[in-house]
């Protein structure tokens, strides 16, 4: 049975910016343990009860997908190696993968019988799976067999995570941290801690975090040689990690005591705390780019961020003005720059909802139709955001 952490948190305004959190509709209410995107607008999210969700609007709609193999505690991981391929974790040892972008999924029965919870492909023939009671599994032939390692632990596995073709990190219960640099025999290092840890995340061969229970944060930016402890400012479970580039990234995670998201832009020399009014169980974040990310977690929930939609443009912003704002059914954009020739407006989940055509330096746009809430406003096909515009 998987020991899943329930992560009660507040989500919301994780960015120094216009651009927040934004609920997307799933069409389910079951536990979302795992998202993955292969690019801004392709993704899968998958959960218990045999979900897998895959969408390719960039969460706008969602379509649920039946494997014909049933798992009883639903299924744990998503991991794609590229476009086309991809792998699922499921209860028992199983897999399920897919060679044509989820068109069709082919069912694996791996080495061992425990629940595998996290996946990690370095090559589309070259994976590891880890789980239960120290479970690590390997394949060098695109999963059509398996080997066990040996872990020399039964604590429970939650997140591997690889460098490079040899050099790889397991992190687990009660402070495991396991490291490999022959993608075969697995060493333990001492983390200080007995707190479980829960993600290990790297940027790049040599910048990694770690997260864990009580708040725990340890990064590393010699490959894993040493780790160093960050301040959370949080007592709480960090579940899962994503890192934009080296500087900016996110963790989310929390307990029945306290939720959170933190947020970094010094490569978590600092984390800042991020609420919103929204309160649900989160249990993994995403991002396939440097614009888009997303969250998924209990009763079905998805939530996306997209940090394109921003009003702090270098391009030209100060040069547009719109009256009034807000506003109930016609806008008057009025700007100075040259060359104009088209105005977009896209909503909260950037999906572009009207596109009008225009010339001189000013324009009247109608609004009729559209749903109260927050637009952005851009400007001949770019995806910076002039001006934000709110409709009453």
């Amino acid at each position: 049975m998987y020991k899943y952490f329930l992560i009660f948190l507040v989500l919301g305004f994780v960015h120094e910016s216009s651009a927040q959190w934004v609920q997307l509709p799933s069409g389910t209410p079951n536990t979302l343990r795992s998202v993955y995107f292969t690019d801004a607008n392709t993704g899968y999210v998958v959960g218990t009860q045999d979900t897998l969700l895959t969408t390719t609007d960039g969460g706008a709609s969602w379509q649920r997908t039946y494997i014909s193999a049933a798992f009883p505690q639903g299924i744990a991981s998503v991991f794609f190696v590229n476009s086309n391929v991809g792998y699922i974790s499921c209860s028992g040892g199983a897999m399920v993968k897919t060679l044509d972008a989820g068109v069709t999924w082919t069912f694996i029965q791996t080495s061992t019988t425990k629940d595998l919870l996290s996946l990690y492909f370095i090559s589309v023939d070259t994976g590891y799976a880890v789980g239960a009671q120290g479970a690590i599994v390997r394949t060098y032939d695109g999963g059509n067999t398996w080997q066990t390692l040996v872990s020399s632990t039964t604590e429970t596995l939650w997140s591997v995570c690889f460098t490079g073709p040899l050099n790889g990190f397991i992190v687990g219960g009660s402070g495991t941290l396991l490291k490999t640099n022959n993608g075969t025999t697995w060493s333990s290092q001492l983390m200080n801690t007995n707190a479980p840890l829960f993600c290990v995340h790297f940027v790049d061969s040599l910048t990694g975090f770690i997260s864990g229970n009580q708040g725990k944060i340890y990064k590393t930016v010699n490959g894993g040689a040493t780790w160093q402890s960050q301040i959370s400012n949080v007592n709480t479970g960090l579940i899962s990690i994503a890192f934009i580039d080296a500087n900016v990234g996110y963790i989310v995670g929390g307990n029945a005591v306290g939720n959170v998201i933190l947020y970094t832009s010094n490569g978590g020399a600092t984390w800042t705390t991020q609420t919103s009014p929204v309160m649900t169980s989160y249990q993994a974040i995403h991002f396939p780019d440097q614009n888009v990310g997303y969250i998924v977690g209990l009763g079905g929930v998805i939530l996306k961020l997209n940090l394109s939609l921003t009003a702090e443009s270098p391009i030209r912003e100060n040069s547009f003005t719109v009256f009034p704002n807000p506003a109930n059914n016609n806008i008057t954009v009025t700007w100075a720059t040259p060359n104009v020739n088209t105005l977009t407006l896209s909503d909260a989940t950037g999906r572009a909802v009207c596109t009008y055509n225009v010339s001189g330096t000013q324009a009247q746009l109608s609004l009729e139709g559209l749903a109260s809430g927050v637009y952005f406003l851009s400007v001949n096909g770019e995806e910076k955001v002039v001006q934000k515009i709110i409709k009453q």
